[in-house]
Formats: structure tokens, C-alpha cells, sequence
């Protein structure tokens, strides 16, 4: 298996464990699943969550497989540095990234419009990092964005 299709089993890895923790939630009335529609892929939106109350929340999953070491998220400004496209981060149009950590089994629920703003006003701190694959972007540390209420972490 190589490096792109190990990423995407490890990617479809969290994006499972999220689909069934927002299936059991008890505000959850439905989850839809848009991964392979051609308008949510462009959107970065994975899963649709239609909520009791009536209303919906749009999610995107990023699973990472060093967090729980590093305590870092890895915020992704600039996918190709060299055709100056838009990073997953700055490009997702969800209400919330759930940012699912393999080896502890938590998740970040973070809201993305706190999320970049938190970004923009504090981006002179970070230091910009290359992430591979010409992307680049900023590790935040995961303890700040939930002491700065840009989201909160769940064990799932």
C-alpha cells in the first residue's frame, strides 16, 4: 500500500468512528453521509447532521495520527505552495472540523469560523511549517484552541 492510499484508510478510519458517534448522539436526528457527492467534496463537507431541534450542522473529519504525541493540530493554510491553492483548514465550508486523534481515541470539535479567526488574529505566534506534499500551515497547540473556547475535546 502506498503513502496516498494509506492515508486515505486512515482518513475513511475516523471518518467511521465520527459517523457513528454523531449516529448515537441525542440531539442527532439523522447523519447524512456526503462523501461522495460532487458539491460536498467541493465544499469539504463530509456529513450532514440534522439535529432534533431542526436544525443541521455540516462536518468535515481530519483524522491525525501524531497528535497524541505531538499535542499539535495541524492547520493547514496552503495545500501546494507552488499553485498557491487553499488548505483544508481555510477551504472547508462545515460548521465543524471534528479533529479525531487515533491513538487516544479523542476528537476536537472545533468550530471552524472561531477556528480561523483564532488563526488570523494570533498567526504572528505560529511559525509557519512545511506539512508535506508542498503543503504548508501552523501547529497549534490542541490544550490552546480549547482554554481559547475555539472547540472542546470528547473521548469517542
Amino acid at each position: 500500500m502506498n503513502k496516498f492510499q494509506n492515508d486515505l484508510r486512515i482518513g475513511e478510519l475516523g471518518e467511521e468512528v465520527v459517523y457513528n458517534f454523531l449516529s448515537r448522539n441525542p440531539n442527532t436526528s439523522k447523519v447524512l453521509d456526503v462523501r461522495g457527492d460532487k458539491v460536498f467534496q467541493k465544499l469539504d463537507v463530509d456529513f450532514i447532521q440534522e439535529l432534533i431541534s431542526g436544525g443541521f450542522r455540516m462536518i468535515e473529519v481530519k483524522t491525525d495520527t501524531k497528535a497524541h504525541y505531538t499535542k499539535n493540530l495541524a492547520y493547514e493554510h496552503t495545500s501546494n505552495k507552488y499553485y498557491n491553492t487553499i488548505g483544508c483548514f481555510e477551504k472547508t465550508k462545515a460548521d465543524y472540523i471534528f479533529y479525531y486523534l487515533t491513538k487516544t481515541k479523542e476528537v476536537y470539535i472545533l468550530d471552524t469560523l472561531k477556528l480561523r479567526q483564532y488563526v488570523r488574529i494570533n498567526k504572528n505566534r505560529f511559525r509557519e511549517v512545511n506539512m508535506g506534499d508542498n503543503a504548508l500551515g501552523y501547529l497549534i497547540k490542541l490544550e490552546e484552541l480549547t482554554t481559547n473556547k475555539v472547540g472542546w475535546r470528547m473521548n469517542i
